[in-house]
């Protein structure tokens, strides 16, 4: 079966902050400041998902012994968001880390842009079995039925998987320029393969997978690693 593994990246929505608090006529620096001063009066950190807009995705996507990474970018949003839904308008299994955040995010942008989500978008954040059925899988929600609350970095870690550090997912970042978002994207693709080697050996301990088909799918990853 084919499975997509991904992650975003997300920074203040500047035009959406502007208009709310009426800042016409500041740069975006100062923008980005009154909106998180703004939300630090909330007693909260994380800026609501309807403040946020997408920058770029990091995909994973794997298909018997074939892996590729795709990282997609783009300064006209709109565009991003329909490029990333054509890939996920699939019968894949697409793996990603909570819903809450990563999906209610894409949904929103979506409806800003007047754009159609793929068909068996799974709309309701509580129905996590009917989002199964359709092939979408929440890492985070499959995990924290055993384990409370955790961190993707740290159950990377844990498991020392043979990856570079990814970023903190589900935060939002003011970006001040290219360099900058490289290494966020670099971060954002550690986080998808993260998620694909999580979910497999997730597969893997509940008799999904056997073993000989478990260390395959780690040597694809190895050798994926070595040629990039």
């Amino acid at each position: 079966m084919q499975s997509i593994s991904f992650d975003i990246i997300t920074a203040p929505d500047l035009i959406a902050g502007s208009r709310l608090y009426g800042l016409k006529g500041l740069d975006q620096h100062a923008i980005t400041n009154v909106m998180l001063y703004k939300q630090r009066q909330q007693r909260d950190e994380t800026l609501p998902l309807h403040l946020q807009r997408l920058v770029a995705v990091s995909l994973v996507i794997a298909e018997g012994d074939e892996l590729s990474s795709i990282q997609l970018q783009s300064d006209d949003e709109a565009q991003l968001l329909r490029e990333l839904f054509a890939i996920l308008e699939s019968e894949s299994c697409r793996i990603y880390w909570q819903q809450n955040s990563v999906l209610a995010l894409l949904q929103f942008r979506a409806l800003k842009f007047a754009i159609p989500l793929p068909q068996d978008w799974p709309l309701s954040r509580t129905d996590q079995r009917r989002a199964m059925q359709c092939g979408w899988f929440d890492l985070h929600q499959m995990l924290a039925v055993e384990g409370g609350d955790n961190s993707l970095n740290e159950l990377a870690s844990l498991m020392a998987l043979p990856l570079p550090p990814g970023i903190a997912s589900g935060e939002c970042r003011e970006i001040e320029n290219s360099a900058q978002l490289v290494v966020l994207q670099q971060g954002c693709l550690a986080n998808a393969q993260h998620i694909y080697l999580l979910y497999l050996r997730l597969a893997m301990i509940q008799g999904v997978l056997c073993g000989d088909t478990y260390q395959a799918a780690l040597e694809s990853v190895r050798l994926n690693l070595k040629n990039e």
